[in-house]
């Protein structure tokens, strides 16, 4: 079994959305906005999305099994998440499953996947101005 690379997935899920899911415009504000509303607009609004991370329903992949393929090798990442994100908490997201604990690995990858989707948006449109 190869290993899943949850940067890789994640950030080409960010960049399909931005290519397939978002106007031109919104495109254009994203890529060239000179403050930074439209970019926490929407890095907010995709940090929760089932697109993303899967957050919002708590299921990215909608399979225990896939969940379970996801985290194999990675338990080094799921442990990182584990601990920065729910250290301090009563709140124990291995209670919940691997297809949580799934979602919360890409959820806690998310922003430098964020801003590898957007620059690759820039350079993208760069190369074709």
């Amino acid at each position: 079994m190869e290993k899943y690379d949850y940067k890789k997935h994640v950030t080409e899920d960010l960049y399909n959305y931005f290519m397939n899911d978002m106007s031109e415009e919104d495109r254009f504000w994203l890529i060239n906005s000179t403050n930074n509303e439209d970019y926490e607009w929407w890095f907010d609004k995709l940090r929760e999305a089932d697109c993303t991370t899967g957050l919002a329903s708590g299921s990215y992949t909608f399979s225990k099994w896939k969940a379970e393929e996801c985290l194999c090798h990675n338990w080094d990442l799921a442990t990182e998440a584990y601990m920065n994100l729910f250290m301090d908490s009563s709140y124990d997201v291995l209670e919940k499953g691997p297809e949580l604990l799934d979602a919360w690995v890409r959820y806690y990858i998310y922003p430098d996947c964020f801003d590898d989707a957007v620059d690759k948006l820039r350079n993208e449109s760069q190369e074709n101005q």
